[in-house]
This record gives C-alpha cells, structure tokens and sequence, in this order.
C-alpha cells in the first residue's frame, strides 16, 4: 500500500490526471456541439482532393477526400485519381453523431470524416502539385503491395491452394494485407465473420506489434551499417511517417506511432526511458487535442484500453515462476490474452459480438500464430527471400483461414448484450486497478523482505 500511496503523491501522477480529465471534460463539450450542428446546404459544387481510395471487397469506386467542410466520403460512378484535384457537383448526406439508426455516422465523424458526397459530375483541374504526388505515389505502393500478394497467391502458387484444398486465393492474399497493413476489406465475408465469431479482428489491424517489428528490423539493419543514433531516430520518423500515409490515419495507428515516437523522443532528448503508462496516456492525450470525437470511436477505445491491458499483464511477471521457455511464453501468452478481453469486456457486450470466453481460448491459440505470420508476410517483399518463402507461407495461410472458419462455423453463437452507464465503467475499471494494484504492491513487498 506504500506503494500505491507513493506513487499517487508524484506530481507527475497529478499532472497526468489533470490533463486526462481537462481533455474529456473538453471532448465532452466537443460532443455536445457537434450533436446540435447541421451543415448549411445538401448540395456541393465546389473543389476536392481525393487523398485515397476506400477499399469496399475490392470493388467500387469510394474515395476519401478533402473539402473545404473537412473530410468526406466519395461514391462515385466514375473512376477518380488519388491525389488529384476535381471540381465537382454532389450531394451530401451528413454524418450525424447520435442518429441510433446509423450506428457508422458515429464512427466515422469521430474520425473527423463529415459527410458523404455522392458525385453527380466531376471535372478534373489540370496539374499536379508536390502533395498531389507524395498521395499518388503512396497509393501506387499500396496498388504495388496488392498486385505482388495477388501474384503470389493466385498464380504463382495456385496450385499449392489447390493441394491443401483451398477452393480460391482471396482469403490468402486478404490475410497479408491485412496483417501487415491493417486492411481488412479484401476479406471475404466469410472470412471475415470468422474472425469477428472468434474474437480475433484486432489482429488485423495496425497495431504497435507492427510498428515495433518494422523499427526493430529497421534498427538492426541500420545497427550492421553502423549508423548513428540521430541517423537511426531520422530514419525512424521517415519510417512512421510513412506507416501513417499507407495504413491511414485509424486511432490504432496513431496510437502506435505516437507510442513508439514519444519514446524514442524522450530517449534521445533527455536520456532516460517513459515507462509504458505514460507512453500510452501521452499518445491518447495528442490524439484527443488534435480531434476530441476519437473519445467515442470503437477503435480508439479498443486500441487503448486492450494496450491497457497488456501493460497491465506485465505485473504477473514469470521472474517468480520455475518455468522453461516454452511454458513462460504460453503464461505470457495467457495472461496477455485475458488481461485484453478482460478490459475490453465492457466494449465487446455492447456490441453484442462473439463470445468473450471463446475469444480467450482462441486469442491464445491464434495470437502467436498470426504474429509469426506477419514477421514471414514483411520478409515475402524481400526480392530472391520472399520468392524462396512464398510457398511455405502460402500453404500455412490457407491452411490456417480454414481453420478459422471451421472453428468459427462450429462455435456457439452469443447474443449478450449489456448497455454499461458511466459509473458501470468507473466500477468495472476501479475494481480492476484495485486488484491490480494491491497485487503488485503485495509482489513488491514479497520480494524486498527476501531481499
């Protein structure tokens, strides 16, 4: 308990929890004025930017693009360019904040997106400026990666598909992209379900495990050549900077990057290492300046509070356990599993989504799986490598989405779901710090008396 009281009476503590509560006591106003606003006119005839292309199954032309009321959706009959100014004439259907018959207008005006145009013409404006081809260049890698895996999987190694009984290449090729990039449209529906049945569909998504591989190979490399830590940080940023271009802008990206930015910054710049929390509430804190409606996407709660709950498992360390390696790592894998679903439990019942306990099971199994199989999808770009490993991957990833809709297709369906009020969150989250705390506090003291 001297523990605990020791550390609320840092001032840094204070000050980190007056920031979080001036930011949700500002996203809370945030929320109130942006329920009550309307924009002016439902027609548009003026400029846009279109920034990407929204991926719908692969199909159809959805775009994301920048008007001058901000961010905004495009369906358009005709093909439009990424990166390239139009003059347009649309009308607009308003992405509203609490309309309970259109649960995705929340979502996506907490990512900032304000409306969807639908595009009755559109002129192309001639030129091409330096923006225009940093976004055209980034979709043509993202239009790159998607022919390479495509490749890959339905011609090159088609027939590899076909001897493990996979009937067709989309849910192979979907995977990579989705392990690697956090994208999930190219799944099949089926597909897709599965994972969501099965509690696995954060791990389709851009995450910090991805962010720390692709810098942990980047530092390696650059550690063989001798670069300079000031070289290796420069390197870093370009690197981030580009994750966020090709993965987009989701609360789960953002998240990472500033993650892993604020560390390395405070690394360089003042010499001493930010513990994980602090990490973590930072990034939160930039994210929710720069746009206080993140506080209600799905997303950023899942993203955060499943983080949370990894930081949290570290307390159960194995230091005290007599265990090999092979069982440490399926402890560690168990308790970073259940610390997940255990606090994005009061998320996942109001969705009313799969079964938390099956998601458990299945997270354990699954989690280490698909982590090696994002570390083999980043090693298939390498040119003569990734030729000579493409195979084996093939066969294990056809093999494996099977298997996840064979689970999924024979799993009990659940259809709890819980509406949880503010206070529920206070106690459900206040007792799990409690517990969590006391533990760590009895642990510590444990260990000074053998001292």
């Amino acid at each position: 308990m001297s523990l605990i009281l020791a550390y609320i009476k840092k001032a840094s503590t204070w000050f980190l929890f007056g920031l979080l509560f001036l930011l949700c006591l500002n996203s809370f106003f945030t929320i109130q004025k942006a329920s009550s606003e309307t924009l002016a006119s439902t027609q548009y005839t003026q400029k846009i930017q279109v920034i990407r292309r929204n991926i719908q199954g692969g199909f159809g032309n959805s775009y994301l693009a920048l008007s001058n009321i901000g961010l905004v959706n495009l369906d358009s009959s005709q093909s439009l360019s990424v990166g390239y100014s139009y003059q347009i004439r649309a009308d607009i259907l308003e992405y509203k904040l609490n309309d309970p018959l259109k649960p995705f207008d929340k979502y996506y005006r907490s990512l900032g997106i304000m409306a969807k145009f639908k595009i009755k013409s559109a002129k192309p404006i001639s030129g091409c400026a330096a923006d225009c081809w940093i976004i055209s260049q980034v979709n043509n890698f993202q239009n790159w990666n998607l022919r390479t895996f495509g490749q890959t999987f339905c011609l090159d190694n088609y027939s590899i598909l076909k001897l493990v009984g996979q009937s067709g290449c989309q849910d192979g090729y979907a995977l990579s992209l989705g392990l690697m990039f956090g994208e999930d449209g190219y799944f099949s529906k089926e597909l897709k379900n599965s994972f969501r049945t099965l509690g696995l569909t954060h791990l389709t998504a851009f995450s910090g495990m991805q962010t720390v591989l692709i810098l942990t190979l980047l530092e390696n490399l650059l550690l063989k050549i001798k670069f300079g830590f000031n070289y290796r940080y420069f390197l870093a940023l370009l690197v981030m900077l580009l994750i966020i271009f090709v993965v987009g802008f989701s609360p789960p990206v953002l998240r990472s990057i500033l993650s892993v930015l604020i560390s390395i910054s405070i690394l360089k710049f003042f010499g001493r290492k930010l513990s994980p929390y602090r990490c973590l509430i930072y990034s939160g804190a930039i994210m929710l300046i720069f746009n206080p409606l993140y506080i209600v996407n799905i997303s950023f709660q899942l993203s955060f509070v499943a983080t949370l709950g990894v930081i949290m498992s570290g307390i159960f360390e194995t230091k005290t356990l007599e265990l090999n390696t092979i069982a440490k790592t399926v402890w560690q894998g168990f308790v970073q599993s259940g610390f997940c679903i255990v606090m994005t439990l009061p998320i996942i019942l109001q969705l009313g989504s799969g079964n938390w306990l099956l998601a458990l099971v299945m997270n354990i199994i699954f989690v280490p799986i698909l982590n090696f199989l994002t570390l083999f999808n980043y090693l298939l770009i390498l040119p003569l490598i990734g030729y000579l490993l493409a195979p084996i991957l093939v066969a294990i990833q056809a093999i494996v989405t099977q298997v996840i809709i064979i689970i999924a297709s024979m799993s009990p369906k659940s259809s709890l779901i819980f509406n949880f009020e503010f206070w529920d969150y206070i106690f459900y989250y206040g007792i799990i710090s409690l517990i969590c705390l006391s533990y760590f506090s009895i642990s510590r003291a444990r260990v000074n008396r053998g001292n």
